[in-house]
């Protein structure tokens, strides 16, 4: 968010401040999962129970940001809470591959 403000670039993160893009951010976690538990009751998608795990980091993530929202990394000058937040919905991808091929 600093390199952000810096340059006048304007994200949702500069934008509406650390507190409220948590804020935003848990929202859509909790809809994204509570979508996955739905699907996966209404037999919609198979069961991805490894899904699940991702709660992990993405609340991690979140409890982060909330601590230190002006952490940024040494080389790319972003918050690393940002790569584990869009490593976690890559995993979204990854993890039911990988359970339909190990399982």
């Amino acid at each position: 968010m600093e390199m952000d403000e810096k340059y006048g670039i304007v994200t949702p993160a500069v934008y509406h401040g650390a507190n409220n893009l948590i804020k935003i951010m848990a929202g859509i976690a909790v809809v994204m999962f509570g979508c996955i538990y739905l699907f996966i009751r209404l037999s919609i998608i198979p069961n991805f129970w490894s899904l699940y795990i991702l709660v992990i980091p993405i609340a991690l993530s979140l409890a982060k940001l909330k601590r230190n929202p002006e952490g940024t990394s040494e080389i790319s000058g972003q918050s690393t809470v940002w790569y584990a937040y869009y490593g976690s919905l890559a995993s979204l991808y990854i993890i039911p591959a990988l359970q339909l091929v190990i399982l």
